[in-house]
C-alpha cells in the first residue's frame, strides 16, 4: 500500500489549504464584483431619471415661454360702422387697419373708406369706426380719423348737424340743456355718426315730442 511520508503529507496539505483558501478569495472577490457591478447598475437608472426630468422641466419652461410670446404678439381690437360684421377681433401685433377690415368680413357698400387711413397701426384695445358716405362731418368715434380731414360746418343752411355739433350749439335746440347734449355727443362717440334723424331718438331723455319739434333744425 502506498504511503506519504510526513514530509509529504505537510507539503499536500499546504496545498490543499491554498486551493481552499485561494477559492475563496477568488469567491469573494467576484462576490465583491457583482455588488459594483449593480450598484452602477442602479446608479446608471437614477441618473437618467435625473436627466429625464431637468429635459422635462427644459421642454416646459420653453412652452411656457412660447405661450407668453405668442399671447404678447396678440392685440384685440373693436371695429363698427360700415363692415358686414362688427365685433371684437384677435389680430397679430402690428396689424394695419386694412387687415382689421378684411377680418370683419369687409367694408359695405355704403363704407367712405377714403375717409380714413387704411395702413395706420392698431393697438390692443383700440375702437375703430368705419364711416358711411351718407354720414358728413368729423366722426369723434373714430379713433383713426384727424379732424383735419373733415371740414365740413357744423351748420348747413342754419340747420344744426347733430354730428358735428358741439354741446353749447346743441342746446340752441327746443328743450336741449346741457346735459342731454352731453348724452348727445356721449352717443355720437360711443356709436360714431347718426346716419338717420330719427336715430338721435336712441339717446335718453329725447321723446317723440322733442324730436319731432326739432326735426325740421337738424340735419346730418
Amino acid at each position: 500500500m502506498f504511503r506519504f511520508t510526513k514530509k509529504e503529507e505537510m507539503i499536500l496539505l499546504v496545498i490543499i489549504v491554498t486551493l481552499i483558501l485561494g477559492s475563496g478569495i477568488i469567491g469573494v472577490k467576484y462576490l465583491k464584483g457583482e455588488e459594483k457591478k449593480e450598484g452602477f447598475v442602479v446608479d446608471e437608472a437614477k441618473t437618467q431619471q435625473s436627466i429625464a426630468k431637468v429635459l422635462a422641466k427644459k421642454d416646459n419652461g420653453k412652452k411656457e415661454l412660447t405661450s407668453k410670446n405668442e399671447k404678447s404678439e396678440k392685440i384685440l381690437v373693436q371695429i363698427g360702422g360700415a363692415v358686414e360684421q362688427p365685433g371684437v377681433y384677435k389680430l397679430k401685433r402690428g396689424s394695419r387697419v386694412y387687415q382689421l377690415i378684411e377680418k370683419a368680413e369687409g367694408a359695405t357698400d355704403e363704407a367712405d373708406l377714403d375717409r380714413i387711413n387704411l395702413v395706420v397701426e392698431l393697438k390692443d384695445g383700440e375702437k375703430v369706426i368705419i364711416p358711411t358716405k351718407a354720414r358728413a362731418g368729423f366722426n369723434k368715434g373714430a379713433t383713426l380719423q384727424s379732424k383735419s380731414n373733415f371740414e365740413t360746418s357744423t351748420k348747413t343752411n342754419n340747420k344744426i348737424n347733430i354730428n358735428t355739433a358741439s354741446k353749447k350749439e346743441l342746446q340752441k335746440l327746443y328743450r336741449i340743456g346741457p346735459a342731454l347734449a352731453e348724452r348727445i355727443i356721449k352717443y355720437r362717440n360711443q356709436h360714431g355718426d347718426f346716419s338717420q334723424l330719427k336715430e338721435l331718438k336712441k339717446v335718453s331723455g329725447i321723446g317723440k315730442k322733442t324730436f319731432q319739434r326739432n326735426k325740421e333744425q337738424l340735419t346730418l
